[in-house]
């Protein structure tokens, strides 16, 4: 296919450069910017100036048609200042005939538009053309075959009854009291419009006048192609936004929301926390368009279209929102098609809704044929079609000019479109005939490839732009639209295809990708030599994001395949992790090195710093774990990863808490629960909760931590479970007695509360009016002799998904196993007791002398010195056995030096001067380590 070429010849245009050269500056500019609107490149000649086009794009002929109508009006403006102009139109004409050709056929006076064979034929449908004269044997051969524009076609508007069954459909509305009804009946005849008219003439429709007018606007889901939760996100796109204004409050938080929905519209599987999400956003909808409606005086209404389409997830949000709103408040009207095996489904699902199902009769109708139209309207159409699988009606008209076509002409189209019945809404603006996709398929032919191409570059922009989140349902759209391109037709693109993977990965909403895995049908998705490769990192991620320690184990028990070589740093990631997780990290620092290496100018490097990080924390190596998980927080930032932004913030939070820097520590925990919330990572979400929890706890704030406890058992971001209730259980437990409130443990509160259980003990002793105290290190005793007899075994660390095996866990469990946790702090407590309990009480001179000697033990080993939460109070602890036992003052200086020496140490760690002095005064052991400070003048 050729280049098409558009000429602009004025006559004597040299002279007219010098008497008249604003006017001719002016026009030619103006010719010029048309030509490029039109997507022509345009070039000044000697004497003329020219535009070259590639035929090969959406509309063209129509783009054509809008420039030569626009030029040739500002030329028609100023014909009484020149001397005669030629707009030429033609495919491949020779550039050394293009000014013998327009000064041919330009006339002296006037002006006129000329076409040849190739541009005759392709904009017949819009111009008529004069005929040629017998009389121009005189031209040149150059002009032969060139003809005259004569006129411009008008395009009559299709009969107004283009919906036979709307009088049926209004008078069933109409009869008996206003009610919620749904209209069951074939497809395409009318039954929106019929809705539409009932409510827009609803003043002289109601039964009684009295009753208030049906709101203005009302809100309107429509069910598609798209099963998710796309058909509430796309509700908040049209006019429900205008219709709030500025004056509803809730405008900003159902952006935020409608955003979040709009963003997950391609999946099918809809995790739990959007679930969430959706009822959240559909809930608040309803309601703010609800009371403005009756502040308006009107009755608020809600249209559901095309039931039979609506997806389980969807569908379930918008019948349980509506079930908690008063009988009567809200009038809901809804279409649904008779199709076989679907139709009988859907009524039964939504029958607590509808009270009234009117079932439209339309034998005899027979559905309009699709009128004679041009190929750029086919093209045009069928963009609309195939764009709104994807996209929500109201934006598919700025979806062209994104793509870079011309405003003028799309409104052009859409126009016809209207004229010609195969548009009834702007607002939905896709073709409203049955099977009309495949049949502009079938009369486009090849032409279709660039409306395929075009709706390609949109999903893939939008995706690149962060406005869609890649998935599987993505890959499967991209193919669906590549199939018919054929040859040209490509894959996506390496980091795209693995970002879709681990993003339903992530976010549990992989059943349908490991399916198409294992079932082999993946493979046309990624190609053949991706898949091994794409097989592994799904069993291998899916196992470390979801499964338990065997599952995990069994995932890496195979060999790993030859990797895909743009996917082995990903591969390599999870194997390190996997190695991590078993404590071979000697395996997992060669991994995690080369992932590094191989991720150095790809996506996928937040992920290899942050594991490389975890790697040093195990290694007790603080410096470079804190350098490395801030340089993976900075990666996910860049990227715009945000599923990995929020793991790794998580990391970034845990691993300055048990460095000592606790206002750093929560301004991640604040980053990781905001970007974990953004991609649904809700699980992450709650474990960043907890951590500010801890937090809390650590600055002494034990009111706020048990708030914090609380209301994450109370309402957490994802669904409860009993390990996750467990843990929240004990530190609610521990919060309590260290705030001085009544405590009981709870009775499945697992190891976490056992052990604190021993804790509350020791606080329960200290108090002054504790009646019995022999008796209380007496239990103490025995409790730490059962924990002793019972330290958990389970050693597997967990690196990509939150661990609620423990409130340890994931961060002090990265530096040591939980046995060895739980033994140090036994021991602590054991030891204070023997050393309190009097002879008469069982404790002997050896038991006091082991005590001593454990507490030595504990304190010389510096291994945890700069990562160890629990540092200061196992060094005030040993002061605290010194001094039951008897031991020399200048032991007990010596004892009380070292451990207010390591308490200020952690301090100066913490960068907010607040916070710093809330952790030297507020903790129970910190305030009193400064007393006793104070005591031997060290401060």
């Amino acid at each position: 296919m050729g280049m098409v070429q558009m000429l602009f010849f004025l006559r004597f245009r040299a002279q007219l450069r010098r008497t008249r050269p604003e006017l001719i500056s002016r026009l030619e500019t103006e010719a010029a910017g048309i030509m490029e609107d039109a997507g022509g490149k345009t070039r000044p000649e000697r004497r003329l100036l020219s535009g070259l086009f590639d035929e090969d794009s959406l509309g063209f002929w129509l783009d054509i048609l809008i420039a030569l109508e626009t030029i040739q009006g500002i030329l028609e403006g100023a014909s009484s200042e020149l001397y005669g102009y030629a707009l030429v139109l033609g495919r491949d004409i020779p550039e050394r005939k293009t000014e013998i050709l327009c000064r041919t056929i330009a006339p002296d006076e006037g002006g006129g538009l000329w076409f040849d064979g190739v541009a005759r034929t392709a904009l017949s449908t819009y111009m008529y053309f004069e005929k040629p004269s017998k009389d121009e044997k005189g031209h040149p051969p150059e002009a032969e075959g060139f003809v005259r524009l004569n006129g411009i076609k008008s395009f009559p508007r299709v009969s107004s009854n283009a919906h036979p069954c709307r009088n049926t459909i209004l008078r069933g509305l109409r009869q008996g009291k206003v009610e919620n009804t749904v209209l069951l009946g074939p497809e395409f005849i009318g039954k929106r419009d019929g809705i539409y008219r009932f409510c827009g003439g609803s003043r002289e429709g109601r039964k009684k006048p009295e009753e208030p007018p049906f709101s203005e606007t009302p809100l309107v889901i429509r069910f598609g192609s798209l099963r998710g939760l796309a058909p509430l996100a796309d509700a908040w796109t049209g006019s429900p936004r205008s219709f709030l204004g500025g004056r509803n409050g809730t405008v900003p938080e159902l952006d935020r929301l409608g955003e979040v929905l709009f963003r997950d519209r391609l999946r099918d599987e809809v995790s739990g926390f959007m679930i969430r999400q959706g009822r959240r956003f559909f809930s608040l909808l309803l309601e703010s368009c609800a009371a403005e409606a009756r502040s308006r005086s009107s009755l608020p209404v809600l249209i559901l279209e095309n039931i039979h389409l609506a997806g389980e997830a969807a569908a379930g949000i918008i019948i349980d929102v509506l079930g908690s709103f008063p009988a009567s408040s809200v009038l809901v009207l809804g279409t649904c098609a008779d199709r076989e095996g679907e139709t009988g489904g859907a009524l039964k699902m939504w029958g607590t809704i509808f009270t009234r199902v009117i079932r439209i009769n339309a034998d005899g109708y027979r559905p309009p044929e699709i009128p004679e139209m041009s190929g750029d309207l086919w093209e045009i159409a069928c963009a609309l079609e195939l764009l709104g699988h994807y996209f929500p009606g109201p934006l598919l008209i700025g979806l062209f000019e994104e793509e870079g076509k011309n405003p003028a002409m799309i409104s052009r189209a859409l126009e016809q479109l209207s004229f010609l019945g195969l548009v009834d809404s702007f607002d939905d603006p896709r073709p409203r005939l049955r099977n009309f996709a495949e049949k502009a398929e079938k009369i486009l032919g090849n032409r279709k490839d660039k409306v395929r191409r075009l709706v390609r570059n949109r999903i893939l922009d939008w995706v690149r732009r962060n406005r869609l989140n890649p998935c599987f349902r993505l890959l499967e759209a991209l193919a669906e639209i590549g199939a018919g391109l054929g040859e040209t037709r490509d894959l996506p693109d390496d980091g795209l295809i693995l970002q879709s993977v681990c993003a339903d990965l992530i976010n549990g909403t992989g059943r349908a990708m490991e399916e198409a895995i294992a079932g082999g049908t993946f493979e046309k998705f990624a190609g053949a030599e991706r898949f091994p490769s794409i097989r592994y990192i799904v069993a291998t991620l899916g196992a470390l994001i979801r499964g338990d320690e065997e599952t995990i184990r069994r995932a890496f028990r195979d060999t790993p395949p030859e990797f895909y070589p743009p996917y082995r740093a990903r591969a390599l990631v999870n194997l390190g992790s996997y190695c991590l997780g078993i404590g071979d990290v000697s395996s997992a620092l060669e991994n995690v090195k080369e992932a590094i290496r191989l991720s150095q100018h790809r996506t996928g490097l937040a992920p290899a710093y942050r594991l490389f990080s975890l790697v040093n924390l195990s290694k007790r190596q603080m410096g470079e774990t804190i350098e490395y998980i801030t340089f993976a927080v900075e990666n996910g930032e860049k990227t715009r990863d945000y599923q990995e932004l929020g793991v790794s913030a998580w990391y970034a939070a845990a691993v300055r808490f048990l460095y000592g820097n606790l206002s750093g520590a929560r301004r991640f925990a604040d980053q990781a629960e905001h970007q974990a919330s953004r991609p649904g990572c809700a699980e992450w979400a709650d474990k960043s909760r907890f951590l500010k929890g801890r937090i809390s706890f650590e600055t002494g704030r034990y009111g706020e931590a048990l708030k914090t406890f609380q209301a994450l058992r109370e309402t957490p971001f994802s669904p409860p479970s009993p390990e996750k209730n467990r843990v929240l259980d004990a530190w609610i437990y521990r919060a309590a007695f260290y705030s001085g409130l009544p405590a009981v443990k709870p009775e499945d509160g697992g190891a976490d509360a056992d052990l604190f259980e021993l804790e509350a003990s020791w606080l329960a002793a200290l108090k002054p009016e504790a009646a019995g105290p022999e008796d209380r290190h007496e239990r103490i005793l025995e409790l730490s002799d059962a924990l002793t007899r019972n330290l958990p075994g389970d050693t597997f660390l967990f690196t990509e998904q939150p661990d609620w095996r423990s409130g340890f866990a994931q961060c002090e469990l990265f530096l040591m196993p939980r046995s060895q946790i739980w033994s140090r702090m036994i021991t602590v407590y054991r030891s204070l007791a023997l050393c309190r309990l009097a002879p008469s009480g069982g404790a002997s001179p050896a038991d006091r002398d082991e005590a001593v000697h454990t507490m030595r033990r504990i304190i010389r080993d510096e291994r945890l010195a700069d990562a160890d939460p629990c540092g200061a109070f196992y060094c005030y602890a040993w002061y605290q056995t010194l001094r039951e036992s008897g031991a020399a003052q200048v032991d007990l200086n010596a004892a009380v030096s070292m451990a207010f020496k390591r308490l200020q140490r952690r301090a100066s760690r913490i960068d907010d001067i607040e916070t710093r002095r809330e952790f030297l005064s507020l903790p129970r052991w910190n305030a009193a380590l400064s007393l006793a400070a104070k005591e031997y003048k060290l401060i």
